[in-house]
């Protein structure tokens, strides 16, 4: 990272440089062989000893030191001064005169850098100053950055930052040397500047300090120190020119102006080398280390500017070099970050090369040209926003003249005379808002809002115990005098419930109030012997009262007897008791029923204590009454739930006895086929097709398959894998048996005879020729070449009719059979789920 030089000089730099020269003999090496910094505390292994004492003083590796600096951070011999043009002048630590800048933090080692901070404050003045030295072995200079913050509360002009420091203050041996110090190159004669010094006797040690900043001068004192003099220094900085001056040196910045809270940085370095000559290049190398921002740069062979202490040759956006090449931070050569947004919607923005561009859109593409008045705008292909058409600004109301205000962005109406536009709909004058009535339109006072309508007028506030309710002059409803409940009974408090909407009754103790009348407690309703005034059952109805020749339910049964202990009882837990049920123990034959058939019988068919109309299973043959119904299967004249010897019936006629296909104490009975009909009352239990009669030929179970299932609950009879409503089907489409062997497909593993069982040929269709394989007795091996005459060569029968007539058949049938093709699939899926 090199910064660009101007002619042969390399850098708008401030140098200033001591040379320190050493007794001849006071060391034998001839060169310096190598540097590094000693923090003062620090002990060999880098760790620090005294946190209270920090100092980074330079060394040479050979015979010990040549000098020490002043890098004494947060104490009296650490050097500097603030100086701003406001209320007050600010000083540094300083052990001579001036106000020292208290320390706020450190000084604090890390790694190879040191930091310090100390704040001022004097009135609405204050600054926060922040430093940093950091060492680099290898390049024999020591960085530092000094960063001020107008933390006060009033801008600062004027503000200058000096660095003072006598190269042999901090000697670390015992006498002192004398120097020759010498400004060799300043602005504003020369983009740099550059100091040496010598004594008597030729050194091999320099040292130096500066900035590649136009803000700095470079200074040797006149004197010894100290030097607080910050704007004269910077404004009139001496050259001794090769005269003896042991005394110390100076580097100031000058910053113009300082908002409230801004922040200024400056960098520069202290260098040191054998000699004089070897501080300018190694000077120049530190580049925008050393550079004030905005300093010409190279990195490479790209043009930059410095930025933070390096080389950009992207742009900057404040905190950080970027590529550039972004639409929203465009830029090269380490230029501010712009936005290519030219905010027109018929461009296209773009960045490349680091400069933006702009390129017009097809015309006809949307955009807005700005105006509210116009709609439907479009590019014109040249990149502006043209055309479109005015905006509707119909409100849809027949009572306003509609236009567009552009001024004010928006939709104007204007209302006609006698009418008012409000909530979307015109009003005549004087009519009243639906929403309230004690609000109303008034054309002359507010054509586009409701008034207040006249004080007195009748309204309903929406209270329940409120009467007479009227608007008040804010045009609100005002509650009116309280609502009368009185319902005339001398039996009643009354009162008015606003949270029921109603008036509220509370029937004095000991009485009902019904059919406009007090009734006292324990009273028969005048023409129901079962209804009576029970208060704590209801105190403003009649009431059920159990009475002898109560039957509720006409079920023959009184009601007390249905309610034993008075308590209601309710047998198969309907939620209705039996004193009003019909069927007390829900098996479907009703309580009246059931007592009839047992008083014919002469007593309890199963002689358990539990009345017939209470028993689920009354003739206690593990048969339930409501499978066994009233039928009589053995014709002896008792019902079949009476009748525990009762021959099964079959309600479905599929010779299956019921009790089997529903097994006694079952529930719910079995749906084999799952199609909502139980097996006991569906024909076809499996509902492969074929009737479960037909399936139990003589009444007798067959399993054609033995996989232990009866035909009739096995929807694959034959145990193939072709599910037998499938295989009818597809039998049904051929019109007939494949091989005329007399067993249907269904029940037949080989079903078309071709020596290979239906399971393993399939539903598939090898040949094409839309007859599954497993009917198709040339299925699987497509048709090769020969011809049809005689029976060689020919892929057919010649031996008789039965065979060329199947396959006729199932050349004719094979357009028909590929558009049933997926119903198949269906009623596979469907029968096999």
């Amino acid at each position: 990272m090199t910064p660009k030089r101007s002619g042969n000089r390399a850098l708008a730099a401030v140098l200033l440089a001591v040379s320190l020269s050493w007794p001849a003999g006071a060391f034998a090496q001839a060169e310096i062989t190598g540097t590094y910094i000693d923090y003062l505390g620090v002990g060999a292994n880098g760790i620090l000893i005294n946190d209270a004492d920090h100092s980074m003083r330079y060394r040479e590796t050979v015979g010990g030191p040549y000098s020490c600096d002043v890098f004494f951070l947060g104490t009296p011999v650490h050097q500097f001064t603030v100086e701003a043009t406001g209320t007050a002048t600010f000083r540094s630590t300083n052990q001579y005169t001036g106000t020292e800048i208290p320390t706020t933090a450190g000084p604090t080692v890390v790694g190879r850098s040191i930091t310090w901070s100390g704040e001022y404050e004097d009135g609405a003045d204050a600054v926060t100053v922040n430093l940093e030295y950091s060492y680099q072995p290898d390049d024999r200079h020591v960085l530092v950055t000094a960063r001020l913050t107008n933390s006060g509360t009033v801008p600062l002009t004027d503000v200058y930052f000096m660095m003072n420091g006598d190269p042999d203050q901090g000697q670390c041996v015992s006498r002192d040397y004398r120097t020759y110090n010498d400004v060799v190159r300043q602005p504003p004669a020369d983009a740099a500047a550059l100091a040496t010094a010598r004594v008597n006797t030729p050194g091999p040690f320099t040292l130096a300090v500066g900035a590649v900043d136009p803000r700095a001068r470079g200074h040797f004192n006149a004197t010894g120190l100290p030097n607080e003099d910050a704007s004269g220094t910077w404004s009139a900085p001496r050259d001794p020119n090769g005269t003896l001056v042991d005394v110390g040196m100076s580097i100031v910045f000058r910053e113009p102006s300082l908002a409230v809270g801004a922040s200024v940085t400056f960098r520069f370095a202290y260098v040191w080398g054998s000699d004089a000559a070897s501080i300018p290049p190694r000077f120049d190398a530190l580049g925008c280390a050393v550079s004030a921002d905005g300093t010409a740069c190279t990195e490479g062979s790209a043009a930059g500017q410095c930025r933070a202490g390096a080389c950009c040759t992207g742009c900057w956006n404040g905190s950080a070099c970027l590529a550039g090449g972004d639409v929203a931070a465009c830029g090269a050569g380490g230029v501010l970050c712009a936005s290519c947004d030219d905010r027109n919607a018929c461009t296209t923005d773009t960045c490349g090369a680091g400069a933006c561009a702009h390129a017009p859109l097809a015309a006809g593409a949307s955009c807005d040209d700005g105006l509210y008045c116009t709609v439907g705008e479009a590019c014109n292909g040249s990149g502006t926003c043209a055309g479109g058409a005015p905006r509707d600004c119909d409100d849809g109301l027949a009572c306003t003249t509609d236009s567009c205000n552009e001024a004010a962005d928006a939709c104007a109406a204007a209302v006609e005379a006698g009418f008012c536009a409000v909530d979307g709909a015109c009003h005549a004058d004087g009519a009243a808002d639906p929403a309230n009535a004690c609000r109303v339109c008034d054309a002359a006072a507010s054509p586009t809002a409701w008034v207040p309508a006249a004080a007195g007028t009748a309204c309903e506030d929406g209270l329940f115990c409120t009467a007479g309710d009227a608007c008040d002059a804010a045009g609100a409803c005002a509650p009116g005098a309280p609502r009368v409940c009185d319902d005339g009974l001398v039996c009643t408090a009354d009162a008015c419930a606003e949270a029921a909407d109603a008036c509220a009754v509370t029937v004095d103790a000991g009485t009902c109030a019904v059919d406009g009348a007090c009734v006292t407690e324990g009273a028969a309703h005048p023409t129901d012997p079962c209804l009576g005034c029970v208060p704590e059952t209801s105190a403003t109805a009649w009431s059920y009262r159990p009475g002898p020749t109560c039957d509720s339910d006409d079920d023959s049964v009184p009601d007390v007897e249905e309610s034993p202990g008075g308590v209601a009882r309710d047998t198969d837990g309907d939620g209705q008791p039996d004193y009003l049920d019909p069927d007390d123990d829900g098996d479907g034959i009703p309580t009246r029923t059931e007592r009839e058939d047992v008083a014919e019988l002469g007593g309890d068919p199963d002689d358990d204590g539990v009345p017939a109309y209470l028993d689920l299973d009354s003739d206690g043959d593990g048969a339930r009454d409501e499978i066994e119904g009233t039928g009589d299967g053995d014709g002896d004249g008792t019902p079949n739930y009476l009748d525990p010897d009762s021959a099964a019936g079959d309600r479905d006629g599929d010779t299956v006895p019921d009790d089997v296909e529903c097994r006694p104490g079952t529930t719910p009975c079995p749906d084999t086929d799952r199609d909502g009909t139980p097996d006991l009352e569906d024909p076809d239990d499996d509902g492969d097709g074929v009737p479960t009669r037909d399936e139990r030929p003589g009444g007798v179970d067959v399993d054609t398959d033995g996989d232990g299932r009866p035909d009739y609950l096995d929807p694959d009879d034959d145990g193939d894998g072709i599910p037998t409503r499938v295989e009818r089907g597809d039998v049904a489409e051929l019109g007939g048996d494949p091989d005329d062997d007399g067993v249907p497909a269904y029940l037949d593993t080989d079903s078309d005879g071709d020596g290979r069982p239906d399971a393993e040929e399939g539903t598939g269709d090898a040949d094409g020729d839309g007859i599954p394989d497993y009917l198709d007795p040339d299925g699987g091996e497509p048709p090769t070449g020969g011809g049809m005459s005689g029976g060689a060569g020919c892929g057919c029968r010649t031996g008789g009719a039965a065979g060329g007539g199947r396959l006729v058949l199932g050349l004719l049938l094979a357009l028909a059979w590929a558009t049933r093709r997926r119903q198949r699939a269906g009623d596979h899926e469907e029968v096999t789920r």
